[in-house]
């Protein structure tokens, strides 16, 4: 597969010890997009910028504490309001006075519809898949119950490792492991919770689970999420039901896929419903970026704008 080319790549002190990696791809004079990565805490690789064509200028960068980015400390200083920020101070670094798109999968999604609602001015459109808004009800079927229904057995394993007396929350309880336990017991609930959601976000799960895991940093990116799952990701409860409305204008497109178990299509359908000027797209689907239908949907979108 022929990735889009990388011109420009560097570092960013954002502050707080912490360096942000970023790196540009496809035209230096094209319509600036800005590719946001889920999690938190999975970074981004040239892989990303697979789908887009070459009149793009795609800029990705890893969050803090994600993927090559740098930092004493990976969760110091390490919200999604400290996210925010950094996507302006990259702006302003690579020169860009100009609208910009907005790319976001997963937790990217949330991270450009917090940006479009606080900067309305500094965004020309939204492109989001895979749409979590962060609140505890779309929370709720992954992190409690709901997933047992479809994948039994990955359930069934996930849960194991918590006591009984814990089991009406395990993820708050695998929280607790990945960022107070032993170093034994971090990499045991990190590659546990690892296992459990890169499976499930697959419609058909994931066969090779433990190859997969080998090139996979998943104790860095665990304890991300286990910081921002603990504290409801430093995002106020119903922030973005209530204020989307703010970004009305502004045109939004909308990947989801029906089958996705990490963030149900219910809250894409919703978001839909909420913004006058988004078109929904249901693809046959989980929640993984690489499934078919997901790409050449995403691939559709991208070759007819800019």
């Amino acid at each position: 597969m022929l990735f889009l080319p990388r011109f420009d790549e560097g570092y960013l002190d954002v502050g707080d010890t912490h360096q942000i990696f970023y790196a540009q791809h496809g035209s230096k004079d094209g319509v600036p997009l800005l590719f946001l990565h889920g999690g938190p805490g999975l970074g981004t690789t040239d892989y990303d910028a697979r789908i887009f064509p070459q009149h793009f200028r795609v800029i990705r960068f890893d969050q803090r504490g994600s993927g090559r980015s740098k930092a004493s400390n990976i969760l110091i200083a390490n919200t999604t309001d400290h996210l925010l920020q950094d996507i302006v101070k990259l702006l302003d670094h690579l020169k860009i006075n100009q609208k910009v798109i907005l790319f976001g999968g997963s937790w990217g999604s949330t991270l450009a519809m917090l940006f479009a609602i606080r900067y309305p001015e500094k965004v020309l459109r939204l492109v989001l898949r895979g749409v979590f808004l962060a609140t505890k009800a779309s929370r709720l079927f992954f992190e409690r119950k709901g997933v047992d229904q479809f994948f039994p057995e990955e359930w069934e394993q996930y849960t194991s490792l918590v006591p009984e007396g814990d089991r009406e929350n395990p993820t708050q309880y695998y929280c607790k492991k990945m960022l107070d336990g032993t170093d034994e017991e971090r990499e045991v609930y990190s590659r546990s919770f690892s296992k459990y959601a890169i499976t499930v976000s697959r419609r058909g799960g994931v066969e090779n689970i433990d190859e997969v895991l080998k090139n996979y940093n998943y104790l860095n990116q665990a304890t991300i999420q286990a910081h921002y799952f603990k504290h409801d990701f430093f995002i106020l409860e119903g922030f973005i039901p209530e204020n989307i409305s703010q970004i009305s204008e502004t045109r939004v497109d909308i990947v989801h896929g029906r089958y996705d178990l990490l963030c149900l299509p219910k809250y894409a359908y919703q978001l839909n419903k909420l913004l006058k000027n988004s078109k929904l797209y249901l693809v046959d689907a989980g929640h993984s970026s690489v499934e078919p239908e997901t790409e050449k949907m995403l691939r559709s979108i991208m070759a007819t704008s800019g």
